[in-house]
């Protein structure tokens, strides 16, 4: 037996014994596919669960988001299937806003933060979720994958 055909032996004993999960796959395909070379990364700096004042009255998450010049601060709110995100970046800024998301196809739901950096995204499938911030400048910041 030669190298190629022990490595493919190897590859299907581990796939019939421990595959990775298919949500594994599809958040490691979406995350290639979605490459940003270039853009910040904003890591999550806070995760708030159950905080008051959020849309539509349900309970809310409140998850902030730090780059090295910007803060990202999103409310997560709903249940079920989909969910509602309304954010805002500090210093204020417009952007243009794209969800990264591993069910969806490249260039799914997008929207436009104002001139005081506000934005919403309603109906956004559970799942994981990264942001990608285009800036007026030119340059992109984008947030690490939380799971909605």
């Amino acid at each position: 037996m030669d190298h190629d055909g022990l490595l493919a032996q190897v590859r299907a004993t581990y796939q019939a014994l421990d595959p990775v999960p298919a949500e594994v796959l599809a958040a490691a395909r979406a995350a290639l596919a979605w490459r940003r070379p270039g853009a910040e990364l904003a890591e999550l700096t806070g995760d708030h669960a159950g905080q008051a004042g959020a849309v539509r009255g349900t309970p809310a998450r409140t998850l902030t988001f730090t780059a090295r010049d910007t803060v990202i601060e999103m409310e997560i709110a709903g249940t079920g299937r989909e969910r509602e995100i309304a954010g805002r970046l500090a210093p204020p800024s417009p952007a243009r806003v794209h969800v990264r998301h591993p069910e969806l196809p490249p260039g799914g739901p997008e929207t436009h933060a104002d001139d005081t950096g506000h934005f919403a995204l309603p109906a956004i499938p559970e799942g994981l979720v990264s942001l990608l911030f285009h800036l007026p400048d030119g340059t992109s910041i984008v947030t690490s994958w939380i799971r909605l």
